[in-house]
């Protein structure tokens, strides 16, 4: 009798646990992603909330870019920073890239720090993101807070056009600055 009374109540708690299951919403990124797309900002960002929180480092990445765009939400540079910063942390590409360009407007902190800038933007471009290889290009091409190193330039300019599709306008400067030597280095390097 006691094994029977131990299955009926093993059975009614299984069931209402199943049925809560059942009943809990299913988010997946791809739905926010489209919901953010077709312009619904507001149910994006809870499903961006709900994913962020349980660890998902692209849809931190999404959060981070709401809240410093203020897209759907008061912008707020400081959650903005924290969320892409986990998603940075993680190895997310798009994190680093905008967590550069924060950096480089002074969002963060109130001040301008290009040094962290360039370190978020070369990690970026390392994980393969094509517009921090693009900045990257351009901060060696002219020298800011880097060396200036025309081959470097080259080598991210042209990495960056591969990933996109686009021959940027810096590409075409960098060559016509370029020795021969130069474009003999980078050409090198980009066959590695």
């Amino acid at each position: 009798m006691r094994h029977f009374v131990f299955l009926i109540i093993f059975f009614f708690v299984s069931f209402d646990s199943l049925s809560k299951e059942l009943t809990k919403p299913v988010i997946n990124l791809d739905d926010a992603i489209m919901k953010l797309e077709s312009g619904n900002d507001l149910e994006a960002l809870l499903d961006f909330q709900i994913l962020a929180t349980e660890g998902n480092i692209v849809a931190q990445t999404y959060l981070g870019q709401m809240y410093r765009t203020g897209r759907g939400l008061s912008q707020n540079f400081t959650k903005a920073a924290m969320w892409l910063g986990k998603a940075a942390k993680a190895g997310n590409a798009s994190a680093n890239h905008r967590l550069g360009w924060m950096y480089s407007r002074g969002q963060i902190d109130g001040k301008r720090d290009d040094k962290m800038a360039v370190k978020y933007w070369k990690k970026a471009a390392e994980l393969g993101d094509p517009y921090a290889q693009s900045d990257l290009g351009v901060m060696y091409s002219r020298g800011d807070v880097v060396d200036k190193d025309m081959v470097l330039a080259y080598y991210w300019l042209v990495k960056s056009s591969n990933q996109t599709g686009q021959k940027s306008m810096n590409l075409s400067k960098v060559q016509n600055e370029m020795t021969p030597d130069e474009f003999d280095k980078a050409l090198r390097l980009l066959e590695k």
